[in-house]
């Protein structure tokens, strides 16, 4: 399972002396990487983590740690020690992370999220996905651009985007906010504004039948 590796990597690359420290450790301890995940975490995350500290080395700050699609990663029973290795390290203070789990709401993770030494250090959050949030999204869209046009210092004589393009956006983003998020950071990163809002408009224009996501679905291929 690549679980751990995954964040050890990511933590490589923004902490030189964990970097140091790690290719010390899997240079003489290469089975590591064949281990249970609770070895692994304690290993590659724990241990080097409290050795910096002492060193007067430590990353000095609260870090954020994302977990998305939670429920496509590998196997139930793997998702589950996911969620309880996490929780073990929480409850203990062994790391200076805040985690954050994202995940359809599969039984299996509801299950464990309630478990007694989950749900003392874990809080939890149901975010329908619902198209009553379009004219939120609507409102954060034009804000956004709004934004993009001053950053960019671009005097705009006429409307833009247009009515009709902000309106075919949200019906494409299917009331998930976080797209939305993505779709004005793209914009506002091409090198032609128009050209890339064109890309996404056009390649929502005939979907207005289609099924449920199908818009979304083609806007994310756009912006990959």
């Amino acid at each position: 399972m690549e679980f751990i590796p995954t964040i050890v990597y990511q933590f490589c690359i923004r902490f030189p002396d964990y970097h140091n420290l790690i290719d010390q450790r899997i240079h003489y301890h290469r089975a590591i990487l064949d281990k249970t995940m609770p070895a692994q975490f304690k290993a590659l995350i724990v241990k080097p983590l409290q050795e910096l500290e002492k060193a007067g080395k430590g990353i000095g700050k609260r870090l954020t740690i994302i977990i998305d699609r939670l429920d496509e990663c590998n196997s139930a029973d793997a998702q589950c020690k996911i969620i309880e290795t996490i929780a073990a390290a929480a409850c203990n203070g062994i790391t200076p992370f805040c985690w954050a789990f994202f995940s359809c709401p599969e039984a299996h993770i509801d299950a464990t999220f309630t478990c007694t030494d989950v749900i003392r250090v874990t809080c939890t959050s149901l975010l329908p996905i619902s198209n009553d949030a379009n004219s939120d999204i609507k409102l954060y869209l034009c804000n956004g651009f709004e934004n993009i046009l001053q950053h960019h210092n671009i005097p705009m004589k006429h409307q833009w985007p247009s009515d009709s393009d902000i309106q075919m956006l949200v019906k494409a983003l299917s009331g998930l906010f976080i797209y939305a998020v993505t779709a004005l950071q793209d914009v506002d990163q091409a090198g032609s504004l128009k050209r890339a809002l064109h890309a996404v408009c056009t390649t929502t224009t005939n979907l207005t039948n289609s099924p449920p996501f199908m818009g979304l679905n083609a806007f994310y291929m756009v912006i990959m």
